[in-house]
Formats: structure tokens, C-alpha cells, sequence
């Protein structure tokens, strides 16, 4: 993703394991220059997921209602029935080479097409 749009902002939310107060499984995401934003409030993430500009949800009820609300750019991963211009992500890690540059290509047609209008074309 960050070859295809390289100065993407990357936020990754998620909850603390229950009674945990380890964040060393978020560390390599840190290392990574995304924000990791753990234990936001529900309402909160919704808001964020809902509005932004890519949005990769997970197999779960809370990123599959995000997705329905946000009108951008959605990678899902297949666990309920698609909205058409969403980008299916695999589900093994074994694709061969078409299959990946093919996927590369739908995934940078789909950020590049919101950077597009929200900078006016400029990359």
C-alpha cells in the first residue's frame, strides 16, 4: 500500500488483550510509522473506519458495518456479501504472480483513485 501512495497516513486500531497491559504485540506497527490507537471508544473507531480513505476491514461484524458507511476505498477481507467497487483481499498468502499483480493493481487503482480527488490528481 505505501508503494502505491507513499505518503499514506496509516492508523491501526484495536483492543488491549483482556487484563494486558502489553503492547508489544502493536510495537512492530509503531516501527512501521503507522498510529496505533488501542482501546478507542466504539462510536469513535466507527467514525474513523466510516470516514476513512482506505479502509481494510477484518472477518467481524463492527469492520463489515464500517465498510457499509464508508464510500471510498474498501480492502475486505471475505466473511459476509460484498458491495460492488470493494477490493476482495485473499485468503491464503500463496497467490501466485498474476494473482498478486493483479491485486497490487485493483488495491493501487482503488487508493490512487481517492488520492486523486482528494488532491486534485497530485500524487
Amino acid at each position: 500500500m505505501r508503494s502505491k501512495v507513499p505518503y499514506a497516513k496509516f492508523h491501526i486500531f484495536s483492543e488491549q488483550r483482556r487484563r494486558s497491559n502489553n503492547t508489544d504485540e502493536f510495537d512492530q506497527y509503531s516501527k512501521l510509522g503507522a498510529t496505533v490507537n488501542l482501546d478507542t471508544e466504539a462510536t469513535e473507531t466507527l467514525a474513523h473506519f466510516a470516514r476513512a480513505d482506505v479502509l481494510v476491514t477484518a472477518k467481524s461484524s463492527f469492520s463489515y458495518s464500517a465498510a457499509l458507511l464508508n464510500p471510498t476505498c474498501v480492502l475486505y477481507q471475505r466473511w459476509m456479501l460484498a458491495v460492488p467497487g470493494w477490493v476482495p483481499l485473499p485468503m491464503s498468502e500463496n497467490l501466485g504472480n498474476d494473482a498478486t499483480e493483479m491485486l497490487s493493481q485493483q488495491i493501487g487503482s482503488c487508493m490512487l483513485s481517492i488520492a486523486a480527488r482528494k488532491y486534485g490528481g497530485q500524487e
